[in-house]
Protein backbone atom coordinates (compact mmCIF):
# COMPACT_ATOMS: atom_id res chain seq x y z
CA UNK A 1 0.00 0.00 0.00
CA UNK A 2 1.27 3.48 -0.91
CA UNK A 3 2.45 6.00 1.67
CA UNK A 4 1.72 9.72 1.34
CA UNK A 5 3.04 12.98 2.73
CA UNK A 6 0.37 15.68 2.37
CA UNK A 7 1.73 19.20 2.91
CA UNK A 8 0.48 22.80 2.75
CA UNK A 9 -3.12 22.06 3.73
CA UNK A 10 -5.70 23.73 5.94
CA UNK A 11 -6.88 20.88 8.14
CA UNK A 12 -10.53 21.22 9.20
CA UNK A 13 -10.85 18.97 12.22
CA UNK A 14 -12.29 18.87 15.74
CA UNK A 15 -13.56 22.43 15.82
CA UNK A 16 -10.58 24.28 14.34
CA UNK A 17 -8.82 24.98 11.06
CA UNK A 18 -5.05 24.52 11.26
CA UNK A 19 -2.29 24.74 8.69
CA UNK A 20 -0.22 21.57 8.64
CA UNK A 21 0.80 18.25 7.13
CA UNK A 22 -0.39 14.65 7.33
CA UNK A 23 1.46 11.37 6.80
CA UNK A 24 -0.40 8.27 5.58
CA UNK A 25 1.06 4.78 5.91
CA UNK A 26 -0.43 1.27 5.67
CA UNK A 27 -3.94 2.62 5.36
CA UNK A 28 -3.84 4.78 8.48
CA UNK A 29 -2.99 8.33 9.47
CA UNK A 30 0.54 7.92 10.73
CA UNK A 31 1.38 11.44 11.89
CA UNK A 32 -0.05 14.97 11.94
CA UNK A 33 2.12 18.07 12.30
CA UNK A 34 0.68 21.57 12.61
CA UNK A 35 2.33 24.78 11.43
CA UNK A 36 5.30 22.99 9.91
CA UNK A 37 6.50 21.22 6.77
CA UNK A 38 8.82 18.25 7.11
CA UNK A 39 11.13 16.61 4.62
CA UNK A 40 9.34 13.90 2.67
CA UNK A 41 10.57 10.47 3.82
CA UNK A 42 11.88 7.92 1.36
CA UNK A 43 9.12 5.91 -0.36
CA UNK A 44 6.42 8.45 0.50
CA UNK A 45 4.54 10.20 -2.29
CA UNK A 46 4.51 13.98 -1.81
CA UNK A 47 1.13 15.68 -2.21
CA UNK A 48 1.27 19.48 -2.13
CA UNK A 49 -2.15 20.72 -1.06
CA UNK A 50 -1.32 24.26 -2.19
CA UNK A 51 -3.20 25.79 0.75
CA UNK A 52 -6.46 23.92 0.11
CA UNK A 53 -8.68 22.25 2.70
CA UNK A 54 -8.10 18.73 3.99
CA UNK A 55 -11.10 17.22 5.76
CA UNK A 56 -12.06 13.82 7.19
CA UNK A 57 -14.22 12.00 4.67
CA UNK A 58 -17.96 12.54 4.91
CA UNK A 59 -19.92 9.73 6.59
CA UNK A 60 -23.43 9.62 5.15
CA UNK A 61 -25.57 7.61 7.55
CA UNK A 62 -28.77 7.72 5.48
CA UNK A 63 -28.77 6.43 1.91
CA UNK A 64 -30.93 4.20 -0.28
CA UNK A 65 -28.67 2.48 -2.81
CA UNK A 66 -31.59 0.26 -3.96
CA UNK A 67 -29.70 -3.03 -4.20
CA UNK A 68 -30.98 -5.72 -4.18
CA UNK A 69 -34.30 -5.50 -5.97
CA UNK A 70 -34.36 -2.06 -7.55
CA UNK A 71 -31.18 -2.14 -9.62
CA UNK A 72 -32.91 -0.38 -12.51
CA UNK A 73 -32.76 2.74 -10.30
CA UNK A 74 -29.36 2.33 -8.67
CA UNK A 75 -26.74 -0.13 -7.48
CA UNK A 76 -24.14 -0.14 -4.75
CA UNK A 77 -21.52 0.22 -7.51
CA UNK A 78 -23.05 3.29 -9.18
CA UNK A 79 -24.11 5.17 -6.06
CA UNK A 80 -20.90 4.51 -4.11
CA UNK A 81 -19.04 5.90 -7.13
CA UNK A 82 -21.20 9.04 -6.93
CA UNK A 83 -20.44 9.17 -3.20
CA UNK A 84 -16.70 9.01 -3.87
CA UNK A 85 -16.92 11.90 -6.34
CA UNK A 86 -18.75 13.86 -3.64
CA UNK A 87 -16.16 13.37 -0.91
CA UNK A 88 -18.26 10.77 0.93
CA UNK A 89 -15.94 8.03 2.18
CA UNK A 90 -18.48 5.92 4.11
CA UNK A 91 -22.20 5.26 3.85
CA UNK A 92 -24.89 3.44 5.82
CA UNK A 93 -27.63 2.02 3.62
CA UNK A 94 -31.30 1.69 4.51
CA UNK A 95 -33.12 -1.67 4.59
CA UNK A 96 -36.15 -0.97 2.34
CA UNK A 97 -34.75 -2.90 -0.60
CA UNK A 98 -36.41 -5.90 -2.29
CA UNK A 99 -36.50 -8.10 -0.30
CA UNK A 100 -36.22 -5.81 2.74
CA UNK A 101 -33.15 -6.35 4.91
CA UNK A 102 -34.80 -8.04 7.88
CA UNK A 103 -32.52 -10.97 8.76
CA UNK A 104 -28.91 -12.07 9.05
CA UNK A 105 -28.82 -13.75 5.64
CA UNK A 106 -30.06 -10.66 3.81
CA UNK A 107 -27.64 -8.44 5.72
CA UNK A 108 -24.78 -10.73 4.72
CA UNK A 109 -25.95 -10.60 1.10
CA UNK A 110 -25.65 -6.80 1.06
CA UNK A 111 -22.28 -6.92 2.82
CA UNK A 112 -21.08 -9.35 0.16
CA UNK A 113 -22.25 -7.15 -2.72
CA UNK A 114 -20.58 -4.13 -1.15
CA UNK A 115 -17.33 -6.02 -0.57
CA UNK A 116 -17.08 -6.55 -4.33
CA UNK A 117 -18.65 -3.37 -5.72
CA UNK A 118 -18.41 -0.46 -3.30
CA UNK A 119 -15.88 2.31 -3.88
CA UNK A 120 -16.30 3.62 -0.31
CA UNK A 121 -16.69 2.10 3.16
CA UNK A 122 -20.09 0.64 3.91
CA UNK A 123 -22.56 -0.32 6.61
CA UNK A 124 -26.19 -1.40 6.69
CA UNK A 125 -29.32 -1.16 8.82
CA UNK A 126 -31.73 -3.95 9.60
CA UNK A 127 -35.44 -3.11 9.39
CA UNK A 128 -37.61 -3.67 12.46
CA UNK A 129 -40.70 -5.70 11.59
CA UNK A 130 -43.20 -7.47 13.79
CA UNK A 131 -41.64 -10.92 13.50
CA UNK A 132 -37.85 -10.48 13.25
CA UNK A 133 -36.71 -9.56 16.75
CA UNK A 134 -35.01 -12.95 17.12
CA UNK A 135 -32.91 -12.26 14.02
CA UNK A 136 -31.02 -9.57 15.91
CA UNK A 137 -29.55 -12.20 18.22
CA UNK A 138 -27.91 -13.98 15.27
CA UNK A 139 -25.94 -10.96 14.03
CA UNK A 140 -22.47 -9.95 15.12
CA UNK A 141 -23.17 -6.59 16.84
CA UNK A 142 -20.08 -4.99 15.27
CA UNK A 143 -21.53 -5.61 11.78
CA UNK A 144 -24.86 -3.83 12.28
CA UNK A 145 -25.13 -0.06 12.00
CA UNK A 146 -28.51 0.11 13.69
CA UNK A 147 -32.20 -0.77 13.54
CA UNK A 148 -34.45 1.22 11.20
CA UNK A 149 -37.97 1.75 12.53
CA UNK A 150 -40.52 2.97 10.00
CA UNK A 151 -43.15 4.61 12.19
CA UNK A 152 -44.98 5.67 9.06
CA UNK A 153 -45.34 3.89 5.73
CA UNK A 154 -42.92 4.97 3.03
CA UNK A 155 -41.17 3.10 0.22
CA UNK A 156 -41.47 -0.60 1.08
CA UNK A 157 -44.37 -0.46 3.61
CA UNK A 158 -42.35 -1.70 6.59
CA UNK A 159 -44.05 0.10 9.47
CA UNK A 160 -44.22 -1.64 12.85
CA UNK A 161 -47.68 -2.41 14.18
CA UNK A 162 -47.23 -4.55 17.31
CA UNK A 163 -46.78 -2.31 20.37
CA UNK A 164 -45.13 -5.07 22.40
CA UNK A 165 -42.53 -5.62 19.70
CA UNK A 166 -41.94 -1.87 19.44
CA UNK A 167 -41.18 -1.74 23.16
CA UNK A 168 -38.76 -4.65 22.82
CA UNK A 169 -36.89 -3.02 19.95
CA UNK A 170 -36.56 0.23 21.89
CA UNK A 171 -34.84 -1.65 24.72
CA UNK A 172 -32.05 -3.01 22.51
CA UNK A 173 -28.50 -1.62 22.80
CA UNK A 174 -28.50 -0.82 19.08
CA UNK A 175 -29.06 2.63 17.69
CA UNK A 176 -32.71 2.99 16.66
CA UNK A 177 -33.08 5.21 13.58
CA UNK A 178 -36.67 6.30 13.18
CA UNK A 179 -38.77 7.55 10.27
CA UNK A 180 -41.34 9.64 12.12
CA UNK A 181 -44.74 10.02 10.49
CA UNK A 182 -48.12 8.93 11.87
CA UNK A 183 -50.05 6.59 9.55
CA UNK A 184 -53.47 7.44 11.00
CA UNK A 185 -52.96 11.14 10.38
CA UNK A 186 -51.74 10.51 6.84
CA UNK A 187 -54.71 8.23 6.07
CA UNK A 188 -57.21 10.77 7.45
CA UNK A 189 -55.65 13.52 5.34
CA UNK A 190 -55.84 11.34 2.23
CA UNK A 191 -59.53 10.71 2.81
CA UNK A 192 -60.22 14.41 3.33
CA UNK A 193 -58.07 16.06 0.70
CA UNK A 194 -56.72 13.76 -2.01
CA UNK A 195 -59.63 14.18 -4.44
CA UNK A 196 -59.66 17.97 -4.05
CA UNK A 197 -56.28 18.50 -5.70
CA UNK A 198 -56.74 16.58 -8.95
CA UNK A 199 -53.89 14.20 -8.13
CA UNK A 200 -51.37 17.05 -7.97
CA UNK A 201 -48.11 17.14 -5.96
CA UNK A 202 -49.30 20.23 -4.07
CA UNK A 203 -51.35 17.83 -1.94
CA UNK A 204 -48.22 16.05 -0.67
CA UNK A 205 -47.34 18.45 2.20
CA UNK A 206 -51.03 18.53 3.15
CA UNK A 207 -51.33 14.75 3.38
CA UNK A 208 -47.91 14.26 4.99
CA UNK A 209 -48.18 17.37 7.09
CA UNK A 210 -46.49 18.69 10.21
CA UNK A 211 -49.19 17.16 12.41
CA UNK A 212 -48.29 13.69 11.10
CA UNK A 213 -44.69 14.27 12.18
CA UNK A 214 -45.55 15.70 15.60
CA UNK A 215 -48.13 13.00 16.40
CA UNK A 216 -45.56 10.31 15.67
CA UNK A 217 -42.91 12.17 17.68
CA UNK A 218 -45.11 12.21 20.77
CA UNK A 219 -45.40 8.42 20.76
CA UNK A 220 -41.80 7.72 19.76
CA UNK A 221 -40.23 10.03 22.33
CA UNK A 222 -42.45 8.73 25.14
CA UNK A 223 -41.34 5.15 24.51
CA UNK A 224 -37.69 6.11 23.98
CA UNK A 225 -37.68 8.06 27.25
CA UNK A 226 -39.01 5.03 29.11
CA UNK A 227 -36.08 2.89 27.96
CA UNK A 228 -33.36 5.55 27.43
CA UNK A 229 -33.14 4.35 23.83
CA UNK A 230 -30.24 5.24 21.54
CA UNK A 231 -32.63 7.19 19.32
CA UNK A 232 -31.50 8.78 16.04
CA UNK A 233 -34.23 11.01 14.65
CA UNK A 234 -34.11 10.97 10.85
CA UNK A 235 -34.81 13.71 8.28
CA UNK A 236 -36.30 16.48 10.43
CA UNK A 237 -38.30 18.52 7.94
CA UNK A 238 -39.69 21.60 9.73
CA UNK A 239 -38.63 24.09 12.39
CA UNK A 240 -41.63 23.26 14.63
CA UNK A 241 -40.81 19.56 14.45
CA UNK A 242 -37.20 20.33 15.37
CA UNK A 243 -38.20 22.47 18.34
CA UNK A 244 -40.64 19.86 19.62
CA UNK A 245 -38.09 17.02 19.48
CA UNK A 246 -35.25 19.17 20.81
CA UNK A 247 -37.10 19.55 24.11
CA UNK A 248 -36.22 15.91 24.83
CA UNK A 249 -32.45 16.48 24.62
CA UNK A 250 -32.36 16.83 28.41
CA UNK A 251 -34.49 13.72 28.96
CA UNK A 252 -32.83 11.28 26.54
CA UNK A 253 -29.12 10.61 26.97
CA UNK A 254 -28.64 9.26 23.46
CA UNK A 255 -31.01 11.40 21.38
CA UNK A 256 -29.52 12.66 18.10
CA UNK A 257 -31.15 14.69 15.34
CA UNK A 258 -30.64 14.61 11.56
CA UNK A 259 -31.77 16.80 8.71
CA UNK A 260 -31.07 16.73 4.98
CA UNK A 261 -30.10 19.30 2.33
CA UNK A 262 -33.48 19.19 0.58
CA UNK A 263 -35.21 20.59 3.67
CA UNK A 264 -32.70 23.42 3.71
CA UNK A 265 -32.83 24.22 -0.02
CA UNK A 266 -36.49 23.71 -0.96
CA UNK A 267 -39.79 25.00 0.41
CA UNK A 268 -43.46 25.00 -0.57
CA UNK A 269 -42.94 27.50 -3.37
CA UNK A 270 -40.58 25.10 -5.14
CA UNK A 271 -43.33 22.60 -6.00
CA UNK A 272 -44.25 25.07 -8.76
CA UNK A 273 -40.86 24.51 -10.39
CA UNK A 274 -39.92 20.95 -9.51
CA UNK A 275 -43.22 19.13 -8.98
CA UNK A 276 -42.74 15.45 -8.14
CA UNK A 277 -38.95 15.79 -8.44
CA UNK A 278 -38.99 17.07 -4.85
CA UNK A 279 -41.64 14.65 -3.63
CA UNK A 280 -39.99 13.07 -0.57
CA UNK A 281 -41.11 11.48 2.71
CA UNK A 282 -41.40 13.28 5.08
CA UNK A 283 -42.59 16.00 2.75
CA UNK A 284 -40.99 19.35 2.07
CA UNK A 285 -43.53 21.41 3.97
CA UNK A 286 -41.92 24.69 5.06
CA UNK A 287 -42.75 28.16 3.87
CA UNK A 288 -39.69 30.15 2.85
CA UNK A 289 -39.67 31.83 6.27
CA UNK A 290 -39.87 28.49 8.07
CA UNK A 291 -37.07 27.09 5.92
CA UNK A 292 -34.88 30.04 6.88
CA UNK A 293 -35.74 29.42 10.54
CA UNK A 294 -34.60 25.82 10.14
CA UNK A 295 -31.38 27.02 8.51
CA UNK A 296 -30.81 29.40 11.39
CA UNK A 297 -31.35 26.56 13.90
CA UNK A 298 -28.68 24.18 12.59
CA UNK A 299 -26.91 24.40 15.95
CA UNK A 300 -29.67 22.07 17.27
CA UNK A 301 -28.99 19.49 14.55
CA UNK A 302 -26.43 16.74 15.16
CA UNK A 303 -25.97 15.29 11.68
CA UNK A 304 -26.55 16.17 8.04
CA UNK A 305 -27.27 13.20 5.77
CA UNK A 306 -28.41 13.03 2.16
CA UNK A 307 -31.36 10.59 2.33
CA UNK A 308 -30.10 9.81 -1.17
CA UNK A 309 -33.03 7.97 -2.78
CA UNK A 310 -32.82 7.66 -6.57
CA UNK A 311 -35.72 6.88 -8.91
CA UNK A 312 -35.86 6.96 -12.68
CA UNK A 313 -36.97 10.26 -14.15
CA UNK A 314 -39.97 8.78 -15.96
CA UNK A 315 -41.26 7.45 -12.61
CA UNK A 316 -40.95 10.88 -11.02
CA UNK A 317 -42.78 12.54 -13.92
CA UNK A 318 -45.81 10.33 -13.42
CA UNK A 319 -49.02 11.63 -11.83
CA UNK A 320 -48.70 12.41 -8.12
CA UNK A 321 -49.98 9.19 -6.54
CA UNK A 322 -47.88 6.99 -8.85
CA UNK A 323 -44.69 9.02 -8.55
CA UNK A 324 -42.35 7.52 -5.91
CA UNK A 325 -40.88 9.61 -3.11
CA UNK A 326 -37.16 10.33 -2.95
CA UNK A 327 -34.44 12.24 -4.75
CA UNK A 328 -30.72 11.73 -5.53
CA UNK A 329 -28.17 14.02 -3.87
CA UNK A 330 -25.12 12.22 -2.44
CA UNK A 331 -22.64 13.46 -5.05
CA UNK A 332 -23.11 17.10 -4.09
CA UNK A 333 -24.32 17.11 -0.48
CA UNK A 334 -20.92 18.36 0.74
CA UNK A 335 -20.88 21.14 -1.84
CA UNK A 336 -24.45 22.14 -1.05
CA UNK A 337 -23.68 22.38 2.65
CA UNK A 338 -20.39 24.19 1.96
CA UNK A 339 -22.40 26.82 0.09
CA UNK A 340 -24.60 27.27 3.15
CA UNK A 341 -21.48 27.65 5.26
CA UNK A 342 -20.34 30.47 3.02
CA UNK A 343 -23.70 32.12 3.72
CA UNK A 344 -22.89 31.88 7.46
CA UNK A 345 -25.55 29.37 8.42
CA UNK A 346 -22.79 27.25 9.97
CA UNK A 347 -19.00 27.39 10.17
CA UNK A 348 -16.72 24.97 8.31
CA UNK A 349 -15.76 23.19 11.56
CA UNK A 350 -19.49 22.89 12.37
CA UNK A 351 -20.13 21.44 8.93
CA UNK A 352 -17.41 18.80 9.37
CA UNK A 353 -18.70 18.07 12.86
CA UNK A 354 -22.18 17.33 11.52
CA UNK A 355 -21.06 15.36 8.45
CA UNK A 356 -17.96 13.50 9.74
CA UNK A 357 -17.34 13.68 13.49
CA UNK A 358 -20.88 13.29 14.85
CA UNK A 359 -21.89 10.44 12.54
CA UNK A 360 -18.82 8.50 13.71
CA UNK A 361 -19.59 9.24 17.37
CA UNK A 362 -23.34 8.62 17.27
CA UNK A 363 -23.03 5.38 15.31
CA UNK A 364 -19.91 4.40 17.30
CA UNK A 365 -17.88 3.73 14.17
CA UNK A 366 -14.39 2.45 14.85
CA UNK A 367 -11.48 4.80 14.01
CA UNK A 368 -13.21 6.97 11.42
CA UNK A 369 -14.66 10.45 11.10
CA UNK A 370 -11.64 12.38 12.40
CA UNK A 371 -8.15 13.30 11.30
CA UNK A 372 -6.35 11.57 14.14
CA UNK A 373 -3.15 9.56 14.34
CA UNK A 374 -3.99 5.85 14.26
CA UNK A 375 -7.33 6.40 12.49
CA UNK A 376 -8.13 5.08 9.03
CA UNK A 377 -6.96 7.49 6.34
CA UNK A 378 -10.35 8.45 4.90
CA UNK A 379 -9.47 11.94 3.71
CA UNK A 380 -10.69 14.50 1.21
CA UNK A 381 -8.59 17.28 -0.31
CA UNK A 382 -10.86 19.86 -1.88
CA UNK A 383 -10.47 23.15 -3.65
CA UNK A 384 -12.44 26.07 -2.29
CA UNK A 385 -13.58 28.96 -4.51
CA UNK A 386 -13.55 26.54 -7.42
CA UNK A 387 -17.15 27.05 -8.44
CA UNK A 388 -19.09 24.62 -10.59
CA UNK A 389 -22.67 24.26 -11.68
CA UNK A 390 -24.29 20.94 -10.94
CA UNK A 391 -25.16 19.55 -14.38
CA UNK A 392 -26.42 16.24 -15.71
CA UNK A 393 -23.18 15.53 -17.61
CA UNK A 394 -21.16 15.23 -14.38
CA UNK A 395 -23.63 13.09 -12.44
CA UNK A 396 -22.55 9.54 -11.58
CA UNK A 397 -26.01 8.37 -10.49
CA UNK A 398 -27.53 5.55 -12.48
CA UNK A 399 -30.79 7.53 -12.65
CA UNK A 400 -28.95 10.45 -14.29
CA UNK A 401 -30.76 13.40 -12.69
CA UNK A 402 -31.05 15.52 -9.55
CA UNK A 403 -33.27 18.50 -8.62
CA UNK A 404 -30.08 20.37 -7.70
CA UNK A 405 -29.07 20.81 -11.35
CA UNK A 406 -27.93 24.37 -12.16
CA UNK A 407 -27.18 25.18 -8.52
CA UNK A 408 -23.71 26.64 -8.06
CA UNK A 409 -21.44 25.01 -5.49
CA UNK A 410 -18.21 26.67 -4.35
CA UNK A 411 -15.89 23.63 -4.10
CA UNK A 412 -14.51 20.81 -6.19
CA UNK A 413 -13.33 17.46 -4.89
CA UNK A 414 -9.64 17.16 -5.76
CA UNK A 415 -8.37 13.98 -4.09
CA UNK A 416 -10.04 11.28 -1.99
CA UNK A 417 -8.32 8.59 0.09
CA UNK A 418 -10.19 5.48 1.22
CA UNK A 419 -8.30 3.54 3.89
CA UNK A 420 -5.09 5.18 2.73
CA UNK A 421 -5.63 4.35 -0.95
CA UNK A 422 -5.79 7.37 -3.28
CA UNK A 423 -9.06 6.50 -5.02
CA UNK A 424 -9.81 9.79 -6.76
CA UNK A 425 -7.06 12.03 -8.07
CA UNK A 426 -8.16 15.17 -9.88
CA UNK A 427 -11.12 13.32 -11.44
CA UNK A 428 -8.99 10.24 -12.27
CA UNK A 429 -10.48 7.10 -10.73
CA UNK A 430 -8.43 4.29 -9.22
CA UNK A 431 -10.32 1.06 -9.92
CA UNK A 432 -8.41 -0.90 -7.28
CA UNK A 433 -11.04 -0.73 -4.55
CA UNK A 434 -9.95 -0.24 -0.93
CA UNK A 435 -13.34 -0.04 0.81
CA UNK A 436 -13.97 -1.90 4.05
CA UNK A 437 -17.06 -2.70 6.13
CA UNK A 438 -17.61 -0.24 8.95
CA UNK A 439 -17.26 -1.63 12.47
CA UNK A 440 -19.69 -0.53 15.20
CA UNK A 441 -19.54 -0.62 18.99
CA UNK A 442 -23.09 -1.55 19.95
CA UNK A 443 -22.77 -1.87 23.71
CA UNK A 444 -25.18 0.59 25.36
Amino acid sequence: MDSYHIINVQIVNEGIISFGEVFIKNGFIEKINLNTTSKTPLNYQLIDGDGNYLIPGIIDTHVHFREPGYTDKATIYTESLAALYGGVTSFIDMPNTLPPTTNKSLLEQKLDIASKDSFVNYGFYLAAVDDNLSEIQKINPSELAGIKVFWGNTTGNLSLKNSNVINQFFQLPYLIAVHSEDNDTIDQNKALYLDLFNNDVFIHPIIRNLTACINAAKDILKIATNYNTRLHYLHISHIDELNFIYQYKNKLTYLSLETCPHYLYFDLSDYNTYGNLIKVNPSIKSTKEQRLQLLNSLSKIDTIASDHAPHMIDEKLNQYELAPSGLPSIQHELGLMWALSEKNYLSLPDLINKMSHKPAQIFRIDKRGFIREGYYADLVLLKNNNHQLISSDILKYKCGWTPYENIDIPISIYKVWINGQLMLDNDNLNNIKAALPLQFNNSK
